[in-house]
């Protein structure tokens, strides 16, 4: 059996494997995602497919002084993000392109941003 040092030093090690294997990831997502010339490809046996997804953070006063809010007074997204692609500036709104890689019977998703694995 292994002592506890050891324990924490495979663990330590494992953790900058991960780390750099996420690092990698990230970059053949990014270098996929330049490559990719149509919002869906199949390509080796896996199904790419191009996403945007919007982020609203935008505070509820500016959200009030751009009229997208509702009764209820919360931030309107849909006003937000018709301003958003209208080409306005919106405060807090952020977008995030992503890729998703699947086998043909297995869908995989990854945030671009992140390299995280979202399905």
């Amino acid at each position: 059996m292994t002592t506890l040092e050891e324990q924490i030093q495979e663990y330590r090690t494992l953790v900058q494997q991960i780390a750099a294997l996420e690092e990698k990831k990230r970059e053949l997502n990014q270098a996929i995602f330049q490559q990719m010339s149509e919002k869906k490809m199949t390509v080796a046996g896996c199904i790419l497919r191009k996403y945007e997804r919007l982020f609203f953070r935008t505070p509820i006063e500016q959200a009030r002084e751009l009229g997208a809010t509702k009764t209820e007074e919360v931030v309107d997204k849909e006003v937000l993000k018709k301003l958003y692609e209208a080409g306005q500036p919106v405060p807090g709104v952020t977008c995030s392109t992503y890729v998703q890689i699947s086998a043909e019977k297995k869908e995989l998703v990854v945030d671009m941003e992140t390299g995280e694995i979202l399905r």
